[in-house]
Parts: C-alpha cells; sequence; structure tokens
C-alpha cells in the first residue's frame, strides 16, 4: 500500500459509510454528512498524491488528522462500543492514511 491507495480508501470509506449512516438514521442531522465533505476534499488532493505533488501531500496530512481527531472525539464522548463500527471504521482508515503520507512526506524530503 502507498500513500495514494491508503488516501483513496480513507476518502472513499469516509463518503460511502457517511452516507450510508444519514441514509439509516430515522432522525439524521447534518453533522452526519461531516465526513462526506471531508472525504470529498481527500479525493480532490488524491490525483496530486498519485503523482507526488508535495503541497497536496502536506494539505492531505492535516486534514487527515482533522477527521481522525473529530472521529476520535465523537468515540470518546458518546462512549461508542464496538457495535457502532462505522466510526471505528472510519477513524481506521483515517489512522492508516495518515501513516502512509507521512512516511511518502520523509521520503520525498528534498
Amino acid at each position: 500500500m502507498n500513500a495514494h491507495k491508503a488516501n483513496l480508501l480513507n476518502a472513499l470509506t469516509l463518503m460511502v459509510l457517511s452516507l450510508a449512516d444519514f441514509a439509516t438514521k430515522a432522525n439524521a442531522s447534518v453533522e452526519t454528512m461531516i465526513p462526506l465533505v471531508f472525504g470529498v476534499i481527500l479525493l480532490s488532493l488524491s490525483n496530486g498524491i498519485y503523482y507526488g505533488v508535495r503541497s497536496q501531500l502536506k494539505t492531505s496530512l492535516p486534514v487527515t488528522i482533522t477527521i481522525f481527531i473529530l472521529l476520535f472525539w465523537e468515540i470518546v464522548t458518546h462512549k461508542l462500543t464496538l457495535k457502532m463500527w462505522m466510526p471505528w471504521c472510519m477513524a481506521g482508515t483515517c489512522l492508516t492514511a495518515m501513516v502512509f503520507i507521512g512516511r511518502e512526506l520523509n521520503h520525498k524530503k528534498t
């Protein structure tokens, strides 16, 4: 796996799971669409990550860290168990993407 694949997996996971969460809740709020917005942002940066554009790598890392912190905060404050697997899955893909993007940034130092 490389930074591009990890970012693409993260973006698609955020978008699909937030749409699924929004569709299945009876009283869904706009807050459930926040990961979708971040997923679209990460998806728009995906092509630059594929070609190793350093500015897009530097932009995608703080976006990924932000969504990871927001997801982790939701997990901690709502005391979500493993039965609520959507936030855990989104946080896991964010963590994976952070590792690979950070590794790519360290590798491409010039």
